[in-house]
């Protein structure tokens, strides 16, 4: 997929590997919503609502 400018590509994926079922809903609870994705030098790459 190419974009030009001006247009966008929304899709995230929360992936990992959880040790419990209980662990990997606080991770999708966590990231529920979120519709923004921002990065900075600091923290890098986030998901935000």
């Amino acid at each position: 997929m190419m974009l030009r400018a001006g247009e966008s590509f929304s899709a995230a994926f929360v992936a990992g590997f959880f040790d419990s079922i209980e662990e990997a809903e606080k991770v999708y609870d966590r990231y529920k919503g979120a519709t923004r994705l921002e990065v900075d030098q600091l923290s890098g790459w986030k998901l935000t609502k």
